[in-house]
C-alpha cells in the first residue's frame, strides 16, 4: 500500500537504475489517503549492445622538446581556410599582408613542406600557400630551436607544414578561384590532381595569379622665387601588372612494402612591370608655358626557381627504422631592367 497526504487521482511509477516499474491504472485516493495496490514485479532494464567503438582524438597542440605540433584535423572550424590564414590561428606564429612570417614575434621564420625548404618571394609565397586548403593538411610543426641537421636558414625558426597523403585509390580533382583585393586587384586560378594506385602515388599543383593596378595623380604647386610667382603643375599615371605562376609535381613508387623512391619537382615564375609617366609644366601668372618636362620611367622584375628532389625510403630492422637517401638541385634567376627617358 502507499500512503498519500491529499486525496485524488494518482499515476505510480518507480525507477532505479537496474529496474523500472510502471503501475498501469489510474488510482483514486479518498477517505484517509491509503491504498492498497498489490503486489507487482520491477521490469529489468538491461540491455544488450551489438558492438562499442572507442574513438580516440589527438590533442590539438602538441608540445615536443624542440617544437610544437598543432593538428588542424581536430578543429572543424578550421577546415574552409587556406595555409596562410592558418598561419595566422597557430601558436606563437603570424602572417602579415607582405608574406612576413614570424615566430614570437621575430620575422624571418622558413616555411618548409613535407620537411623541404620552399624558397620563393613574399609574393610568391602568398600565392602558393592560399593554395593549399587546411583540409590537406595532416600538421604544422612549429620548430623554435632548429638542429643542426636543418638548413641554417630561417632566423626565427622553422614551420614546417606536412601534407596529408590521401590513401583512397583513384584521382581527385579540386579547383579554386580566388579574389584578392589587399594591395592590387589580383585574380587566382588553382588546381590540384591527386592519383592513388595501388604501388603508386601522383600529386599535382598548378596555380597561377594575374593582377593589374593603376593610380592617376594630380599635384599642382604654387612657389613664390625672387619676387616672382611661379606654378608647377604635374601629372603622373601609375600602373604596374604582377603575374606570378608555380607548379608543385610529386610522384612516388612502392616497390616493396618496405622500399619506395620517387622524385618531385617545384617551381615558380614571377613577373612584376611597373611604369611611372610623369608630365611637368612651368609657368608664370599669365604668361604661357615657359618649360615642360616629359618622363618615363620602367621598371621590369623577373625571378624563377626550380628544385628537382629525387629520394628513396627504406624500412630497415624489426622496429621499421626509416633510412632515407635525397638528392637536390635547385636553379633561382632574377633580373631587374630599369630604363628611364626625358624629353
Amino acid at each position: 500500500s502507499i500512503t498519500v497526504t491529499q486525496q485524488g487521482m494518482y499515476k505510480i511509477m518507480a525507477e532505479s537504475f537496474t529496474y523500472f516499474f510502471d503501475y498501469p491504472d489510474i488510482i483514486e485516493v479518498n477517505n484517509n489517503g491509503s491504498k492498497n495496490i498489490g503486489t507487482n514485479i520491477a521490469l529489468g532494464k538491461t540491455e544488450e549492445l551489438n558492438s562499442v567503438t572507442v574513438i580516440g582524438e589527438r590533442p590539438l597542440i602538441k608540445r615536443k622538446s624542440d617544437r610544437i605540433i598543432f593538428n588542424p584535423q581536430t578543429n572543424p572550424n578550421l577546415q574552409s581556410l587556406t595555409a596562410d590564414e592558418l598561419l595566422n590561428r597557430v601558436p606563437f606564429t603570424s602572417m602579415n599582408s607582405l608574406g612576413e612570417i614570424s615566430i614570437r614575434g621575430i620575422s624571418g621564420a622558413q616555411i618548409q613542406i613535407n620537411g623541404k625548404p620552399y624558397r620563393l618571394s613574399n609574393e610568391q609565397l602568398i600565392s602558393y600557400l592560399k593554395s593549399i586548403s587546411v583540409s590537406s593538411i595532416e600538421e604544422v610543426e612549429i620548430i623554435t630551436t632548429p638542429s643542426s641537421s636543418f638548413d641554417a636558414e630561417g632566423n626565427a625558426g622553422i614551420i614546417n607544414i606536412n601534407l596529408k597523403k590521401d590513401k583512397s585509390l583513384g584521382t581527385i580533382y579540386t579547383m579554386r578561384l580566388n579574389l584578392d583585393q589587399t594591395r592590387l586587384l589580383k585574380f587566382g586560378i588553382f588546381g590540384d590532381i591527386t592519383h592513388r594506385s595501388k604501388a603508386s602515388y601522383l600529386y599535382i599543383n598548378l596555380n597561377t595569379a594575374t593582377g593589374k593596378y593603376y593610380r592617376g595623380e594630380l599635384l599642382e604647386n604654387n612657389y613664390h622665387f625672387l619676387n616672382n610667382d611661379i606654378f608647377w603643375k604635374q601629372k603622373m599615371d601609375r600602373t604596374r601588372l604582377k603575374n606570378d605562376n608555380n607548379y608543385n609535381v610529386i610522384y612516388e613508387y612502392t616497390f616493396t612494402p618496405k622500399f619506395s623512391a620517387g622524385i618531385s619537382a617545384k617551381g615558380s615564375f614571377f613577373y612584376d612591370d611597373m611604369s611611372l609617366i610623369s608630365h611637368s609644366d612651368i609657368s608664370k601668372p599669365n604668361n604661357p608655358i615657359d618649360s615642360s618636362l616629359h618622363t618615363t620611367n620602367q621598371v621590369l622584375t623577373t625571378n624563377q626557381t626550380q628544385n628537382i628532389n629525387a629520394f628513396a625510403k627504406k624500412l630497415i630492422g624489426k622496429r621499421n627504422d626509416e633510412l632515407s637517401f635525397d638528392f637536390d638541385y635547385t636553379y633561382f634567376q632574377e633580373r631587374q631592367d630599369t630604363r628611364t627617358q626625358t624629353d
